[in-house]
């Protein structure tokens, strides 16, 4: 189910985030996924593992209550402890992960560089809201860097 009527998007409990015009959509209960064209956003619903079309991009949000569901496992309710077990479990990555800055929501941040299940230019982020931890996946077709502001801008968008 793809849809390209912008605007904004609901992620689960009622959290929202705004996209730019023209992006598609398609979700996977409890993950929503979106992409700047139909091809990019296989990055994530393809069956097998597709880099971001040059100078394209996609973000994946799970909100709250699916990543508690995703990570039922975890002892403590933190950015950390939630990133650190969603990039082993999912992406065998044992990398450090860091704080970030760059969003309005503290967050914490993981390449996934070094992940047999991912794309090239991925990066997996956990961010904490008023209404709980947002799990956040971005696909770039590029340097990463390129598309900061792009991603800073969708991700600042969160809100209810």
């Amino acid at each position: 189910a793809m849809s390209a009527d912008m605007g904004e998007l609901n992620i689960g409990d009622g959290l929202t985030v705004t996209l730019p015009d023209g992006w598609v959509t398609s979700s996977q209960e409890p993950i929503m996924f979106m992409a700047t064209s139909p091809d990019t956003l296989e990055a994530f619903t393809g069956d097998e593992i597709l880099n971001a079309l040059d100078g394209e991009l996609a973000l994946a949000f799970t909100g709250p209550s699916g990543l508690q569901q995703i990570a039922a496992g975890i002892t403590e309710q933190t950015t950390e402890a939630y990133l650190q077990f969603i990039a082993e479990e999912f992406f065998q990555v044992t990398d450090a992960i860091e704080p970030y800055d760059g969003f309005d929501f503290p967050a914490i941040g993981v390449s996934l560089d070094t992940s047999p299940e991912a794309p090239d230019n991925a990066v997996s982020f956990v961010v904490e809201t008023d209404a709980g931890f947002v799990w956040i996946v971005v696909v770039a077709g590029g340097e990463l860097a390129d598309f900061e502001e792009q991603v800073i801008e969708i991700v600042n968008s969160l809100g209810q």
